[in-house]
């Protein structure tokens, strides 16, 4: 038998609708799972449950949410690729030492929590945090993650992907919520884990993407990028880069620095990354630094405010500093009321602080 082109796009959509509704049912059925086992906060009742266990089952036979019974925190679960990190390069010379003569993407610095979605037969299976570098273990957060518009519940990828980005709360956002929170980072990282996806789902959360983990690497950073947004995630900006002079690298950080402050998040400096898959990965790692890209920090922003009061506090090892204590400045999107003033040449650079003074 033969089957017209118009009969297998129409057996394709018929398939994708599937797949949708089922992604759709799954996260439902997560989040009363939360609700019933982990709060003792049921919505439904267990008859309703039922009926939504069933079609699914019906619908689904081997979906991942038939093993579930919670969305527990203290799960643990183990990243087959460390999550890492990346070492910090403050000259521009250090990038062109490292870099000379590649292909660079570069990114913002993304001031959120880290966060990995995993995709299987074209729908979201776990989302993990990124947990403690040491242990290379993060925690089960799907029903939370359920709660996040801007991560798809189900894509049009087969077999299996992992996405890795940054959960953040955008500026434009963060201004309906920020009297409740000392600062967006924080607010962000404990959305994705609060004991309710009712809660993540009131923070206003937003997921950028800026990697894959595949078991074999190909292609370039910016065909990654290009990818998940056909897929529909949000990417950040980007770009792509030949360094073939401590010039044209220094021509970039200069435009990035302006460039950062349009964007609708915060961030503190950009990621400089070589750009073939294949090389970026071959470069491993030194401890929990990815040794193929860099972060760039720019200087930290600066407000005026005046001291109120000098205390003295003992510091995480014991030592006795002096702390200043200043009517409350926003910056990079966290209220900060008080600093340390054990460094004697700052000090002295900034005329001796003291009460009363800006």
């Amino acid at each position: 038998m033969v089957i017209s082109s118009n009969q297998q796009r129409e057996g394709l959509m018929v398939n994708n609708n599937t797949n949708r509704e089922i992604a759709k049912l799954e996260a439902e059925i997560r989040r009363h799972q939360r609700l019933y086992y982990d709060l003792s906060e049921p919505e439904i009742s267990d008859r309703e449950f039922d009926a939504l266990w069933d079609q699914l089952k019906n619908v689904a036979p081997g979906s991942p949410v038939l093993n579930e019974r919670s969305q527990a925190f203290d799960a643990d679960f183990q990243h087959k690729v460390p999550m890492g990190s990346l070492s910090k390069c403050k000259t521009v010379a250090e990038l062109y030492k490292k870099f000379k003569g590649k292909v660079v993407t570069i990114t913002p610095k993304i001031d959120g929590a880290s966060n990995a979605n995993h995709y299987d037969n074209k729908r979201l299976t776990f989302s993990v945090t990124r947990g403690r570098t040491e242990t290379g273990k993060g925690k089960v957060v799907t029903a939370n993650a359920d709660e996040i518009p801007s991560i798809p519940k189900h894509i049009e990828y087969d077999g299996k992907l992992e996405v890795r980005g940054e959960i953040v709360i955008k500026s434009s956002d963060w201004t309906k919520i920020k009297d409740q929170f000392s600062n967006a980072r924080s607010a962000a990282s404990g959305g994705l884990q609060c004991k309710s996806p009712a809660e993540t789902k009131a923070r206003f959360l937003s997921y950028i993407c800026y990697k894959t983990v595949v078991d074999e690497p190909v292609g370039t950073h910016e065909e990654t990028l290009e990818m998940l947004k056909g897929l529909g995630f949000t990417i950040p900006v980007y770009d792509v880069v030949k360094v073939t002079s401590e010039e044209v690298l220094h021509r970039s950080v200069d435009e990035w620095a302006v460039k950062r402050k349009t964007l609708d998040y915060v961030t503190d400096g950009i990621v400089i990354r070589l750009n073939d898959e294949k090389e970026y990965m071959g470069a491993g790692m030194t401890g929990a630094c990815w040794n193929g890209g860099s972060a760039f920090k720019y200087e930290n922003e600066g407000a005026e405010t005046t001291i109120r009061d000098i205390s003295w506090e003992p510091s995480r090892i014991g030592f006795i500093t002096p702390v200043a204590h200043f009517d409350t400045v926003e910056l990079g999107g966290t209220k900060i009321e008080k600093c340390t003033l054990n460094n004697p040449t700052w000090m002295t650079e900034n005329g001796n602080p003291s009460i009363g003074r800006s």
